[in-house]
């Protein structure tokens, strides 16, 4: 497996930013995220079984596979579940990956959370020719100018979001990083979330920040319908629900304390524009259900419930 996997970074002999010691480790986290296992989807029900036929699987002569994938893997959102899809689809396709030199391979905390340059340290940075990259699923922060400096042309880009009530819950409160306190899922898609203080006098500013990542993304998945969402991506890319097989990876188990309805309240108010942005991408995603139509959609959530 390791030579393998080795064909989806780039030939590192020229580079003057990895360190050796780390190569290794960037190489043993990327073949631990390969590994396969079972895991217990959620069940798909049908209420009209027999006005569906398994004929509707199968995809239109024209569909083919969408392969240039760039991911915004963000935190404590099933990220690392979606990521694991997507390094497998690469290693299986032998397609070249966006690796930072950390043993995790994540560009996020490695640039001090700014948001992701070109010119950062990567694998293959300094080959002679310059390199550009089929897929990414690691830890960053987006610029879209930048990622384009280093993804293939024509690349489409995905991102998951969960319920910011459900983010926290996730994280826990007192464990939560001071740049997370604020409209954090901003923060993710390369936003200085901190300046969305009042609603009244900085909603616009959202609304205009929404708009540009609705437009640059083609897909935006949501967590708590997890299923459905991987429905969606492989409909939208041409994908085979073996590509979609994989098991939940990184999840918290601890239990955190409900919040009351007051304290919901309370932060739907404080955090306005996560629930926003929260909620401009779930009724997106419905659309797109309703684009697939209800019959195809629902005989591929039962036949990745069958793969899982």
């Amino acid at each position: 497996m390791a030579k393998k996997i080795k064909k989806m970074l780039p030939d590192v002999r020229h580079h003057v930013c990895i360190r050796k010691r780390d190569l290794g480790k960037a190489l043993s986290a990327c073949e631990k995220s390969l590994e396969l296992s079972k895991a217990v989807a959620p069940t798909c029900t049908l209420d009209h079984e027999n006005d569906f036929d398994e004929r509707d699987l199968v995809p239109p002569e024209d569909c083919i596979p969408k392969k240039q994938i760039f991911f915004l893997k963000t935190s404590k959102t099933g990220s690392t579940t979606v990521a694991q899809i997507i390094a497998r689809f690469s290693y299986n396709n032998q397609l070249k990956a966006l690796f930072g030199e950390d043993s995790s391979g994540n560009l996020l905390f490695a640039n001090r959370t700014r948001p992701f340059n070109a010119n950062d340290c990567y694998l293959g940075r300094d080959l002679p020719v310059s390199q550009k990259f089929d897929a990414s699923f690691v830890h960053l922060r987006y610029d879209r100018d930048e990622v384009r400096k280093v993804m293939k042309p024509g690349f489409s880009a995905v991102s998951i979001l969960p319920s910011p009530h459900e983010f926290l819950d996730l994280f826990g409160y007192e464990s939560l990083p001071s740049m997370f306190l604020m409209n954090h899922q901003f923060y993710f898609f390369g936003y200085p979330s901190v300046l969305l203080r009042s609603k009244e006098k900085t909603e616009y500013l959202a609304d205009q920040w929404i708009e540009k990542i609705s437009e640059e993304f083609d897909l935006v998945l949501i967590m708590e319908e997890m299923l459905a969402s991987l429905a969606i991506f492989m409909l939208k890319f041409c994908w085979t629900s073996g590509d979609m097989i994989h098991f939940k990876l990184n999840s918290n188990p601890t239990k955190k304390p409900i919040l009351s309805a007051k304290a919901k309240s309370a932060l739907q108010e404080l955090i306005w524009a996560d629930f926003k942005l929260y909620n401009h991408f779930k009724d997106k995603l419905h659309s797109h259900k309703e684009y697939f139509g209800v019959k195809g959609f629902v005989l591929i959530c039962q036949e990745l419930t069958l793969q899982n």
